[in-house]
């Protein structure tokens, strides 16, 4: 008969599984959706560190079923709740320099792409000596694994844990309070979700918790929900009353991103980009931003786009209509004669190309 501690610990854990996979889940059918690829990395990172729990819902159930603990005799425990952490870390990365450092992520990334390599080589090479095994009480329970100190492989996980931390917890912190709007409360929740949520895994990782486990589970689930309203989207109600469409008359460029066209206006004032970057709109259709869906941000001058504009934007001309600047550096930037024609990108197309329109004379 397994005990009361025993039996929380199980349904907790199975619990933080359920919902880490639904979460995930979601925010990949978010990016299917939305066409945000980041969104789909992000959905997969949720993915994988709800399989950590995989080990200890199995011993849970075998436990339950047969009265003992699962075999363990070639530290199958250990591989099950560490085989994640590599393919979580490269994603997880992946994504922190996408936002904060595209143009320099390549330089950055390999480093962590080697570690993971190497951590994963190291669990497989010695899944039994590395761990230490414990239960949830002193009379038995769940298993549960920690790194033995000074091996290599804690070493290795040490160093990972904390660049994460700083780059997941403290990294999406400092890029929340630099923005405005719908994006700082994005970010800041999920640096809080990650602060907790890596915290409370390195005390997972690194002791023997006990009893305590179910502290440990019931902060983890608690994060999972804290993930959950980092990246959902939320309905935001647009308002016009600041600025209307007819301030930027101009020279008629139009970008037919979905039903509606867009004019390219002659001149924009400070006032005016520094509301469409407070309320975080999109610059050409002004739509609101929401999380990670679909923002652009120009590599120039911080003027925000949604990535559907920014991607039109980039066939039609390739310049940002802030700084003139290019959208995309590695392509160059082809000015339209404004005067000789109209330009219009159509929608109806499934390649989105260019036509032409020569003016009546």
């Amino acid at each position: 008969m397994i005990s009361s501690f025993v039996l929380l610990e199980g349904v907790i854990t199975i619990g933080n599984y359920a919902l880490g996979v639904i979460t995930g889940l979601y925010a990949l059918y978010k990016a299917t959706k939305t066409e945000a690829k980041i969104l789909d990395y992000f959905g997969l990172i949720i993915l994988f560190l709800s399989q950590i729990y995989l080990a200890t819902i199995l011993d849970f159930l075998t436990l339950i079923i047969t009265g003992s603990n699962m075999d363990n005799s070639f530290g199958l425990f250990s591989l099950l709740t560490y085989i994640w952490i590599g393919p979580t870390i490269i994603l997880g990365m992946y994504i922190i320099f996408e936002v904060t450092i595209p143009e320099k992520k390549w330089y950055i990334l390999p480093i962590f792409l080697v570690l993971s390599i190497v951590f994963e080589i190291l669990l497989f090479l010695d899944p039994v000596d590395s761990f230490k095994i414990s239960y949830t009480t002193l009379d038995g329970g769940i298993i549960h694994s920690s790194l033995v100190y000074g091996t290599i492989i804690f070493v290795v996980l040490s160093f990972i844990f904390i660049s994460a931390f700083i780059l997941f917890g403290i990294g999406f912190f400092v890029i929340g309070i630099q923005t405005t709007g719908i994006l700082r409360k994005k970010f800041i929740i999920l640096s809080y979700a990650f602060i907790a949520f890596l915290t409370l895994g390195a005390i997972d990782i690194l002791t023997a918790p006990g009893i305590y486990v179910i502290f440990l589970r019931i902060g983890e689930l608690s994060c999972a929900i804290v993930f959950y309203f980092g990246i959902r989207e939320e309905k935001v109600e647009i308002s016009t009353s600041k600025i209307e469409k007819s301030e930027f008359e101009g020279p008629k460029i139009s970008l037919l991103t979905t039903l509606e066209s867009y004019s390219r206006p002659d001149d924009l004032s400070d006032q005016d980009i520094q509301y469409f970057r407070e309320q975080t709109l999109c610059i050409i259709c002004k739509a609101k931003m929401l999380g990670f869906n679909d923002v652009f941000i120009c590599p120039q001058c911080k003027s925000i786009y949604c990535e559907k504009c920014a991607q039109e934007l980039i066939k039609l001309e390739n310049m940002c209509w802030v700084c003139s600047g290019p959208i995309d550096d590695s392509k160059p930037i082809s000015p339209i004669k404004q005067e000789d024609e109209n330009i219009v990108i159509d929608s109806s197309q499934s390649k989105h190309k260019p036509k032409k329109k020569k003016n009546k004379q």
